[in-house]
Order: structure tokens, then sequence, then C-alpha cells
């Protein structure tokens, strides 16, 4: 085996293929060893670079033990979602992006191309601008896989991918990356910056079945919504405690854009969030699908949510909230490849930003109401959260009876 190691060694020196002390302590027989030598020559007739990132991410997902799968709620994110969310999270010129649960990847590699194609820059330029956490180091190793293996002959290959708690990081924590290559290099140590846009899709994992997590844990959530100043409801699913913590990462103007459970436009501990994304952020729009699921893998109903950061609190005058209802599927609305793909993208999220008014094409449906007027109904009653899925569900003729559009 030993041959392999080395040959490998020679374009990576410790991002990915570092020593470990169970390559002593288990043994290999002559037997596994000749099985393994034949894998690794019959996994060496493929190309690798050609196999699409939605395939790959279905491989890993299965990869992960379902047992740890089921507790944390990992679930591989479809690619049209994800560059959905990319389109509108990607903004100004010199994003810096985070994907806080990246999971196996698939939020950065689809900003990865999604840079790549509208900007043309380098392999260690993108590096630099993508930015994954995860708590399983299983997942965080196979996205500094998915990454690294967009450039292998760059030099500073290192993917900024940070196994471990995204609760106990802090901006300006100093993280020591593993040099690329062979050569005597340090440890590279990269401070975590603010971003300009976070995007994921965290944990489907409802309050309900967080005893399974440990105390402490718990304690660190609840923490992290008090220093965001929000007081987090004793039921609240975990997916809520991401975006508290998102904001300690974002400077005013960054982007917020998750796929969530839909759980919270009804249950008690939506009035927080509620609250959250009038005050703290702009809500740009809450998405969702009358033509699919955007989850055929797990069996629950789940909103894309788009928000920017504010200077200071508060809700300006006459701003408006959408409510975007997809009437076609995402696969039958953003077609094409390359760069003409992105613009594609970039342009219905770009028609959804620009909606003023309830309005209706053939693609979405979106009910526009008053922020402040939204505001106000969470004062009257501080912990009933307002009813938003009505906005995504209500047929058109709801409206024109009861009216409560603008």
């Amino acid at each position: 085996m030993r041959p392999f190691w080395d040959d490998v060694r020679r374009f990576d020196y410790e991002a990915l293929f570092r020593e470990d002390e169970l390559d002593q302590i288990v043994p290999l027989t002559s037997a596994a060893c000749t099985i393994i030598r034949q894998l690794i020559y019959e996994l060496g007739g493929y190309d690798w670079d050609r196999l699409h990132d939605d395939v790959l991410g279905a491989v890993f997902e299965s990869l992960i033990p379902k047992q740890e799968q089921h507790l944390l709620g990992q679930f591989y994110t479809p690619t049209r979602v994800a560059d959905l969310l990319i389109a509108f999270a990607v903004d100004g010129p010199n994003p810096l992006i985070l994907d806080p649960g990246c999971g196996s990847g698939t939020f950065l590699m689809r900003t990865y191309d999604y840079l790549k194609s509208m900007t043309g820059a380098s392999h260690s330029a993108l590096l630099s601008q993508i930015w994954g956490f995860d708590i399983s180091g299983f997942a965080a190793e196979l996205a500094a896989i998915n990454l690294f293996r967009k450039d292998m002959s760059a030099f500073d290959n290192f993917p900024r991918i940070v196994p471990g708690n995204f609760f106990d990081r802090a901006v300006g924590e100093e993280i020591p990356f593993p040099p690329a290559k062979v050569g005597g290099q340090g440890k590279v140590v990269i401070e975590i910056p603010t971003f300009t846009g976070v995007v994921a899709n965290p944990p489907y994992l409802r309050s309900q079945n967080q005893d399974d997590l440990n105390t402490k844990y718990k304690a660190t959530l609840f923490g992290a919504a008090n220093v965001s100043g929000i007081r987090a409801a004793t039921k609240t699913d975990l997916f809520a405690f991401f975006v508290y913590k998102a904001l300690q990462f974002m400077p005013p103007g960054g982007r917020l854009a998750f796929v969530v459970s839909s759980s919270w436009l009804t249950t008690e501990f939506g009035a927080s969030l509620q609250r959250l994304l009038l005050e703290k952020l702009r809500l740009i729009a809450v998405i969702a699908s009358s033509a699919e699921s955007f989850f055929y893998q797990v069996d629950v109903n789940t909103v894309l949510i788009v928000a920017e950061k504010r200077s200071k609190p508060g809700v300006p005058e006459g701003e408006k909230l959408r409510f975007v209802s997809l009437k076609r599927r995402l696969t039958d609305i953003l077609t094409g490849s390359g760069r003409e793909y992105w613009e594609v993208v970039q342009n219905l999220a770009d028609s959804i930003e620009m909606v003023e008014h309830t309005s209706e094409n053939d693609m979405f449906r979106v009910v526009t109401v008053s922020a402040m007027d939204e505001l106000a109904g969470l004062d009257r009653a501080p912990k009933r959260p307002r009813n938003w899925s009505l906005y995504l569900r209500a047929p058109k003729l709801y409206f024109e009876i009861f009216g409560g559009t603008q």
C-alpha cells in the first residue's frame, strides 16, 4: 500500500492525506491489501472530474452513518435549491461566503462554480472566498475533498473547511490550515472573517428530538441566541439557532440565505424568528413551491428564506415582505450550462427581489405585505407568530375576498 500513499503525498501533503495512528494500530492482512490494491486500480480507471456534484452529493450522503444522519438531520441539498440561494447571497464586488453546516460541500461547490463562471477567478482566489464549518469530521473531510479536486495542480490548494461545532466559532478566531504540499511549509494560520453571505441547509432537528443532544450543546445553542439579542423559546427547532448565530458572522449588508423547515411559520418559536427577520434583518423573501417538494428524501416541508442584515434595528416605512410560491419545478426554470445557466439563476433571483406589489407570472406568484403591519401584529401578541404560511398557501381568491396584501 505504501507506493500508493507516497504517490498521493507528492500532490497533497496534509490537507487531505496525513499520517494517522490507526495506520499502525489496525493491521492489514495480505488478503486485505490485495483487495484494496485491486479497488484502487479499478477506481483509477474513472475520470472523477466528469462526475456531477449532485451525484457525488448523493453518494457521500449515503456514506454518512445513518444513526448520525438522522440524529443531526444531515441531508444532501439539491443543486437547483442551492443555486437559487447562492444567487441571492452572493452580493457585492468581494463576496465572502460561509456555510456553517456544510456537510459534503454542496453549497461550497456551487458557490465555487458560480464565482468561477461569473468572474473567472483563479482556484486559489476562489478557495479564499469560500468557508465551511461542520460538526461531523467525516462530512468536513468530504467537503475538503470536493473543493480540493476542483484543481489538484494548484500549490496553495487548501480549502477553508473547519471541522467542529459552528456554535463554538467566532470572528477573528485563528484557524491553522494544513499546508497544501510537501516542501517544509508550516501551518497556514488564517483568522475567521466576517462574511458577506451565509448560506445553509441547517440540520432538520425539531425541538422535540433535541433530548438526544447533550446538555452542554443545548446550553451553547441558547447562549448563541442570547448573544444575538434573542430570547429563544424553550421549544425551538435547531435551524433557528443557526440563523441566530449567523448574525455574529455578518456585517451590515451581509446576506443570509437558508433552506429551512416551514414549521416556524406557525409554531410558537417562530415569533422570535419573525421579529428578528423584521427588526435586525430585512426579510427579502420567503420562497415555497407549489410544483414540487424541495427535498424528496426527507418528510419535512421546507421553505427558503433570504434576508439582509440591517445597519441599525427597525423597519422603514413602506417596506414590503415578499412571499413567493414557485409555480414550476426549479429544474424546468433553471436551464442552460456554464455562465448562461448562472445568468438564468441570477435573473430569477433578481426578478423576485424587484417585485413591489402582489403579482403573478408563469414562474411564480408573489404576495407582498407591509413589514410594519406584521411587526405591529407581533407587538400586539409577542408570543404568537404571524401566520405567514397563509401568504404562501392561500389561493388568489382568498386575498380578493379578504384583502390584506399590497
